[in-house]
């Protein structure tokens, strides 16, 4: 949950760059190396999802003997 607040929140900082642009080497630095955080939270939260989250959902759905639907997600 900590890792999609980051995200939201680099997101946030990147709009507000972005939203009152000027060409300036601080800006456009500054724009660049939010892209690259923002991109590596997004790749970090994907690989939290695939190796913790999604096998726990096959194995739920396997050992209840139900059919295991991707769009549904977990609900507990």
């Amino acid at each position: 949950r900590v890792k999609v607040i980051n995200s939201e929140i680099i997101f946030s900082l990147l709009f507000c760059i972005l939203w009152s642009f000027h060409i300036s080497a601080v800006n456009i630095v500054s724009i660049f190396s939010l892209l690259l955080l923002w991109f590596y939270v997004q790749w970090d939260i994907y690989k939290f999802y695939t190796s913790d989250f999604f096998p726990l959902y096959v194995a739920k759905q396997y050992l209840l003997d139900e059919p295991i639907v991707a769009t549904e997600g977990f609900h507990d």
